[in-house]
């Protein structure tokens, strides 16, 4: 029992030696607050600007032809009876847009960041050139008229089998 009495003294002598060699530091609770705040906030600024840059514009056409210039200076005339779906700001590898219905394309060539127009599982891509795009869901059927220039047209699940069009083919 002695034993006991002179071994419990000792775990409370090194008790006592550890509380004293640690340095306690106790952050305020209104930092606690402010450090959460300012990850909420960042987080939220992130969020906004990702939503933003991706936003996509659509464009249209009921029973008149729509004449539009893009954030990238290639322009679009868009044939009643058609819709065209662009985002608010192209990235940085490629410029992809959407097309249902008839228009008729001036592309600004950029060999870095190409321009290609998905029609239905059809993928139309400028290698500089003014070209007219008809895809009608209906049909299932993409029709591309060259009229300047040359673009490569291809199925979206076969891009290395491409097929170039020329003006006059």
């Amino acid at each position: 029992e002695t034993e006991w009495k002179h071994l419990k003294k000792l775990a409370e002598i090194s008790d006592k030696k550890s509380d004293s060699n640690v340095l306690k530091f106790r952050v305020p609770i209104f930092i606690k607050y402010a450090a959460s705040a300012l990850i909420i906030t960042t987080l939220t600024i992130a969020a906004y600007f990702l939503v933003v840059n991706n936003r996509q514009m659509e464009l249209v056409a009921q029973s008149q032809v729509i004449e539009k210039v893009l954030p990238d200076g290639s322009t679009i005339s868009l044939n009643s009876n058609s819709k065209f779906t662009y985002p608010k700001n192209f990235n940085k590898t490629q410029r992809k847009v959407k097309l249902t219905g008839e228009a008729f394309f001036e592309v600004t060539h950029n060999s870095e960041r190409p321009f290609i127009i998905e029609a239905g599982k059809i993928l139309i891509e400028d290698i500089g050139t003014s070209f007219y795009v008809r895809y009608i869901a209906d049909e299932n059927k993409t029709e591309v008229v060259v009229k300047t220039g040359k673009v490569a047209v291809y199925k979206s699940n076969n891009p290395e089998q491409k097929t170039y069009l020329e003006a006059g083919d």
